[in-house]
């Protein structure tokens, strides 16, 4: 049995041609071709979340997580690399017999700067590599005038 890795891949066909390497004299290399369907695993919009705004004011984004597999995995537990400078909360709801999550992402830097974090989304499918979700932070002083 072999199993192949479709991560980056995205949905639809998958063809590749792979080189075996044999300890036969007689064919010491075999060229087999490898076909079939790659499933998409979930939609998850915006897939990279900018939280721009100004220092003490309120900044958030909410991305939302759709399961596209039967049955729908869950999500098993949300990581952030760093997060100083964010915090997380998850929302599970059903929408036309779908299960969506709602993934609300706050800033909590009060100094102006920038950031960046990551949060690995790690779901009950041990079959499928952890979700990455990039985060970058624009936090501007409170007196900073908005661009024209």
């Amino acid at each position: 049995m072999m199993r192949i890795g479709t991560t980056g891949c995205g949905a639809g066909k998958y063809d590749r041609t792979i080189q075996i390497t044999t300890s036969d004299p007689e064919n010491p290399t075999l060229t087999v071709r490898l076909t079939g369907d790659v499933k998409k695993f979930v939609t998850m919009t915006p897939a990279a979340v900018f939280l721009n705004g100004k220092a003490g004011e309120p900044i958030s984004a909410t991305v939302r997580i759709i399961p596209e597999t039967e049955p729908a995995f869950k999500l098993a537990q949300i990581n952030a690399q760093h997060g100083k400078d964010i915090r997380h909360f998850v929302t599970e709801k059903e929408e036309d017999g779908k299960k969506v999550y709602e993934l609300l992402i706050e800033n909590t830097a009060e100094t102006p700067g920038r950031y960046y974090d990551r949060l690995t989304i790690i779901t009950d499918r041990s079959d499928q590599a952890p979700l990455i979700l990039n985060i970058r932070g624009n936090i501007m002083s409170a007196d900073t005038a908005p661009a024209q």
